[in-house]
């Protein structure tokens, strides 16, 4: 009867064990609401001591430093207390979430981490800026001229370059206006994708990255790049096939070919009746590990001081891991997000003739502009923007300081919304529009301008 006893209690006293909070641990990521680009954000995350010791927290551990503690917090035993952290969210865009694994002394048992929620913004129409100087030739110099644009009422200057990629220059244009990006004659053969990292005049964004996009032909140019192996198993020896292609009538002649960031093995051949030209085939090997690809493969030619880089991309899955398919969708236009296709017009007909109708919307107090409009399609949209101009043609601006999320689901069902600009004065004229933006980060516009006097 006593091995009995004993055995229960020693079987209930395991399972509290098993059941027991871990020693420290995090409340819930709180949520910043609307940020900007590489603006600086101070927020508190609730740290749970559950030891019977203090602890101190000492730092954040976040690999992209996005996420940093501000100063040291001692927590008592059996306590919860408030940990203040600074974020930068850098160049995410839209709907993210920022976080970072505690360092605390004496260390706890388990990994701690803490986040918040964030809507990242930016104050260009163009959320993702980008000068794409397309195909060109090597030993040329080319010229492009970038312009942002922003949404907010304060004019927009770049007013320093901090970093430019390998292969561009750049140099500030029009009063910071304008950024004159060149791309140098010497830059390396094949695709490049860099970016221009330049400091701002606004107070909502001091930073801007742009991107900048070339591909530089050679004496040989590749017919892929990047090469995709897309989907593949583990050990499934899948090939992928580049021709390297010269300029007749000189040969191609590969020297060796160098990985890197790939396990990949390789195979020249001549192409068929065509001296100019050479097969490359690239295996992917059975060591190559489980999970993304990104590498190169660096070209070497006989007779050639250029090296042609050539970017490898693919994902690679165990040999047993199972696939889903989703059902095809049909694309809309953009912005509208796409829909299911459905066997049964019938069906598709009666779900788009029966959405339900939202209640109507709270009108906003004021006396100023009363601007109402209606959506009845949301799929990912995060919210709308109010734009406004004193003419037609004018530059339209940002009027809503915080942005007017959706009130629906995001789904099919009709919304109605209404705002009020509380701002306009008596008696003048403005034309408002309706802007987009979506959970990605990216705009566009919903309505044309509308013409309003303020009364």
């Amino acid at each position: 009867m006593q091995k009995s006893s004993f055995f229960a209690l020693a079987l209930i006293l395991a399972i509290q064990s098993a059941q027991a909070a871990p020693q420290v641990s995090s409340q819930d990521a709180p949520a910043l609401g609307e940020i900007y680009q590489f603006s600086i954000t101070d927020a508190e995350v609730g740290v749970i001591n559950n030891s019977d010791h203090a602890i101190t927290v000492t730092g954040i551990v976040d690999p992209t430093d996005r996420v940093t503690l501000k100063h040291a917090v001692v927590i008592g035993p059996r306590h919860v207390e408030q940990v203040p952290i600074r974020v930068n969210p850098k160049n995410r865009l839209g709907l993210t979430h920022m976080d970072g694994q505690l360092t605390i002394t004496p260390p706890a048992t388990d990994p701690v981490i803490v986040g918040v929620n964030a809507f990242v913004n930016s104050i260009l129409e163009e959320t993702r800026p980008a000068v794409d100087f397309g195909v060109v030739q090597s030993g040329t110099a080319k010229t492009e001229v970038f312009r942002p644009v922003s949404e907010q009422p304060e004019p927009f200057r770049i007013v320093k370059v901090d970093f430019v990629g390998e292969g561009f220059k750049a140099n500030i244009a029009e009063d910071g206006k304008a950024l004159i990006v060149t791309i140098d004659p010497s830059a390396r053969w094949g695709s490049h994708l860099e970016y221009a990292k330049v400091e701002t005049n606004s107070t909502l964004q001091k930073e801007l990255w742009i991107r900048l996009k070339a591909r530089v032909h050679g004496a040989v140019v590749a017919s892929a790049d990047p090469v995709d192996f897309s989907l593949v198993r583990q050990g499934s020896g899948v090939e992928q096939v580049v021709l390297l292609e010269g300029k007749p009538p000189a040969a191609v002649e590969v020297e060796s070919v160098r990985m890197e960031g790939a396990i990949l093995s390789y195979v020249v051949e001549a192409c068929p009746q065509r001296a100019s030209c050479a097969s490359l085939k690239l295996k992917l090997d059975d060591a190559q590990p489980i999970g993304q690809v990104f590498g190169k493969a660096w070209v070497k030619f006989k007779n050639e001081k250029n090296l042609l880089p050539i970017n490898i991309r693919g994902l690679v899955i165990s040999k047993d891991q199972k696939i889903i398919e989703l059902p095809a969708q049909t694309p809309g236009a953009e912005g509208e997000g796409s829909r299911t296709t459905a066997g049964n017009l019938t069906d598709e007909i009666k779900a788009a003739t029966s959405q339900e109708v939202s209640p109507p919307p709270i009108t906003p107090e004021g006396k100023g502009p009363l601007l109402k409009w209606s959506v009845a399609y949301e799929a990912g949209v995060y919210g709308y923007i109010v734009y406004r101009s004193p003419e037609e043609n004018g530059r339209f601006v940002r009027v809503n300081q915080a942005i007017v999320k959706i009130a629906g689901s995001g789904g099919s069902a009709a919304v109605d919304y209404q705002w009020r600009d509380n701002s306009a004065e008596t008696g003048k004229t403005y034309w408002y529009s309706i802007g987009l933006i979506y959970n990605d980060g990216h705009k566009s516009k919903l309505t044309g301008p509308q013409k309003v006097v303020a009364k």
